[in-house]
């Protein structure tokens, strides 16, 4: 879907009083260092408030897991959870998918406090960092923002008095 469409979309959905939180998924098997720096300029454009990026994961039991069976790098399913590769990728590491997650998430957060200090929102950042699911959340702060599980239990307690 062309950018234009999505970004009218989601404004009158927005408009509307219906959230929208966009996924982005990083790691595909034809990614590139230029496809990663596209997708995290997409957020900044279509007016989501709220964000979430993954990592390409072939899950046992679909047909992606058969099409990566020789290029898994791991079998342990503890690591299948969007947050680590488990594929030999052909042009990424694992260290630069991390890196561009950590920016897609910085540059996300950065346009949503310049956007609701322009605009004379309630400055609300907790709502658009927690909008995921919690394991993946505390995966990503303990992997990415060093950030321990008391904080980011404290940092859910804090949402829910919103």
């Amino acid at each position: 879907i062309e950018t234009n469409k999505q970004k009218k979309q989601i404004n009158l959905l927005e408009k509307n009083g219906v959230k929208v939180k966009a996924m982005y998924i990083f790691g595909y098997p034809n990614d590139s260092i230029s496809s990663l720096k596209a997708t995290i300029n997409l957020p900044k454009n279509i007016g989501a408030s709220g964000a979430q990026f993954n990592v390409f994961t072939p899950y046992p039991g679909t047909l992606a897991y058969g099409d990566y069976k020789e290029k898994l790098t791991t079998f342990k399913y503890e690591n299948y959870d969007q947050t680590n590769l488990v594929f030999k990728h052909k042009n990424l590491s694992k260290i630069i998918i991390n890196k561009f997650i950590t920016k897609a998430y910085f540059s996300f957060l950065k346009k949503t406090l310049i956007k609701n200090i322009f605009t004379n929102q309630k400055i609300n950042l907790w709502k658009s960092l927690f909008l995921g699911p919690p394991d993946i959340l505390a995966a990503l702060f303990l992997k990415h923002f060093k950030i321990n599980i008391l904080f980011l239990n404290l940092g859910r307690v804090v949402l829910n008095l919103f």
